[in-house]
């Protein structure tokens, strides 16, 4: 889409099952995995000429938006890409490896209207979708091979020999095409693939990277994720935080003109950027992706220590809900139409960066990162959920201030900001020295005369043009 303005498109989200029975014993097999996963879906996606937007742990981004403003072609293209990537991993990936090793695919898919952009820091950026339609997928997905919005289906105008069924949601069904329909509609289309072509190529790639040439080490120092590649990936005792913006997409989708809409990106930005710095600056964290309105990043320093651990990812839950809350509406306006959900957990993770050649992305794969996921989702805006792992390894002071929560199934925080967090341990401990967390400091942005009536706060950087 050119000059990111928006146009019809269909975001697609394919996912795969990668949590190791018992844990992260088999650390060359799950990255092994995670590389053929990733070559095999590279395989299928370039014959249809759809980009990949990003690998993100166990799923790939996808966009389908050609031909320009031909909303049947597009659907069709969704639904023939999303069934052959999840017709491939069934019956071209799987055989390739142990019962135990196997993988489920499942996918999902919408068509609408959506904005393009890049947002972050310099060197430290990503490509971005903003809209319900780059959004919904990722709801959708389920236990079901194939699920996608009634507007997707309703676009295909009968091009394809398939059948629905009625799922949970209102707005989506559950699409069945056969492998037979898939691979006729497929040949139809002069696509040159099918799924005996993947599995030859996988057997080939297979050979050339078989499981004992991946090196997976442990980690004392900060992971640099770029650092990172095939030969070279990370098991390290960490906790994952998941941090999305909630009610993002909606905020988009109401925007009613381009000026609007450009407001959404720099307010998108302006978070971006903040809850970056909260995780890389002031609690020395690894930022592994932006992921739409979320972002996912985890700590893992001092090494093997679970306390110390627990205690830096509660302070950088509590700065990013302190941030949102206090520091960025005084900078950017429509912040204070959003708020934070974040979801954290702790485990044996797996840090990689796999994929295309020059193309390749930060991942972190394991149950703490599918368990911070799960926890977000189930919060609304200003909470914060950990896993009992997690919550176990906290001080007494600050485990006091989640609860347990049978809906989220997780120990939840409300409106926890840095300063209360910092309130809370000094009254309970005063052997610690009153302090307020960097993340709520005015100190990060440049906005004028709201310095002077806090006080003598000073600027650590500056910031965008539109913030003062």
């Amino acid at each position: 889409m050119r000059d990111g303005q928006a146009d019809h498109d269909c975001r697609l989200i394919g996912e795969r099952d990668h949590t190791v029975r018992g844990g992260l014993d088999a650390d060359t097999g799950i990255v092994g995995q995670a590389l053929g996963i990733v070559e095999a879906t590279s395989d299928c996606v370039p014959l249809t000429d759809v980009p990949i937007i990003a690998f993100q742990g166990g799923r790939v981004h996808l966009l389908a938006y050609r031909p320009i403003d031909d909303n049947s072609k597009i659907a069709r293209t969704a639904v023939l890409l999303s069934r052959a990537i999840t017709a491939m991993t069934r019956s071209a990936f799987n055989p390739l490896f142990e019962e135990e090793l196997r993988l489920s695919a499942k996918a999902a898919a919408d068509l609408g209207e959506t904005v393009a952009t890049r947002g972050g820091t310099k060197g430290d950026s990503e490509l971005l979708f903003l809209g319900n339609a780059a959004n919904r997928p990722a709801k959708l997905l389920g236990t079901s091979v194939l699920t996608v919005t009634t507007r997707l289906e309703k676009a295909l105008d009968d091009q394809l020999d398939y059948d629905t069924e009625k799922c949970g949601e209102e707005d989506a069904v559950l699409l069945k095409i056969s492998r037979e329909n898939l691979e006729a509609a497929i040949a139809e289309d002069d696509i040159d693939w099918s799924v005996k072509k993947s599995a030859a190529k996988l057997a080939d790639e297979l050979e050339k990277w078989p499981a004992e040439r991946f090196q997976v080490s442990g980690a004392s120092t900060l992971i640099s994720p770029a650092d990172l590649s095939r030969s070279n990936s990370k098991l390290v005792d960490a906790a994952v935080i998941l941090m999305d913006i909630d009610g993002f997409s909606d905020y988009v989708e109401e925007a009613e003109n381009d000026e609007i809409k450009r407001d959404a990106i720099l307010t998108l930005d302006a978070i971006r950027q903040e809850m970056r710095d909260v995780l890389k600056v002031d609690f020395s964290g690894v930022r592994i992706q932006y992921q739409g309105d979320n972002m996912i990043g985890l700590v893992h320093l001092p090494a093997g220590d679970e306390e110390k651990i627990a205690i830096a990812v509660a302070e950088v839950a509590a700065g990013m809900q302190g941030s949102m809350s206090i520091t960025l509406p005084k900078v950017v306006p429509d912040a204070k139409r959003l708020d934070v959900s974040v979801g954290v957990s702790m485990s044996n993770t797996v840090v990689a960066c796999l994929g295309e050649y020059a193309k390749r992305n930060s991942l972190v794969l394991g149950p703490a990162a599918t368990e911070a996921e799960r926890i977000q989702t189930r919060l609304p805006g200003k909470q914060t959920g950990i896993d009992k792992t997690t919550y176990e390894a906290l001080p007494d002071d600050i485990q006091e201030l989640y609860v347990w929560s049978t809906n989220a199934k997780a120990y939840v925080a409300v409106d926890l900001s840095a300063s209360k967090l910092a309130r809370v341990r000094e009254a309970l401990s005063r052997e610690q020295e009153q302090a307020v967390a960097p993340a709520e400091k005015l100190g990060r942005f440049a906005i004028g005369a709201a310095t002077a009536a806090v006080g003598a706060a000073k600027h650590v950087r500056p910031y965008r043009p539109y913030a003062h």
